[in-house]
């Protein structure tokens, strides 16, 4: 069994190399490390040096920011409210912008939520914090 996870891994490295991911990077990540979860999320989001998909670069994102890399979570939300995952999720962009303490981005997010939307907003922070340790 550990075998079949070893080839898993190089196999999965091996790809990731050939788009453009180096191997220390991607081991880095797989390991947890939530810095080079949010590079690759950014190198998805961007398609540099691999094909741009912006649902690969959510999951790297999040990964990092359920972790309290605040860069990760200014990049979700971003991802969230400009809609680059579908229709525009201004809450859901905003309570990640928010908990990044990103100061100019979360004054785009108070210049457009109304109150029912920051309601929701300030709701759903505290979901992701009950749910993450690691997010003040």
């Amino acid at each position: 069994m550990k075998k079949f996870f070893v080839f898993i891994f190089v196999l999965l490295s091996l790809a990731a190399y050939a788009q453009g991911v180096s191997s220390d990077l991607l081991k880095r990540a797989n390991a947890g490390d939530p810095e080079a979860q949010n590079n690759l999320g950014v190198m998805y989001y961007n398609g540099e040096g691999v094909p741009q998909d912006y649902k690969r670069a959510a999951e790297w994102y999040l990964k990092a920011a359920n972790q309290g890399e605040a860069e990760a979570q200014n990049n979700l939300g971003a991802l969230y409210a400009g809609g680059d995952l579908g229709s525009p999720d201004i809450v859901t962009g905003c309570a990640w912008i928010y908990l990044s303490k990103d100061i100019r981005n979360s004054n785009v997010c108070d210049n457009r939520l109304n109150q029912a939307q920051m309601t929701r907003t300030l709701y759903l922070m505290e979901q992701i914090k009950k749910e993450n340790s690691r997010i003040k």
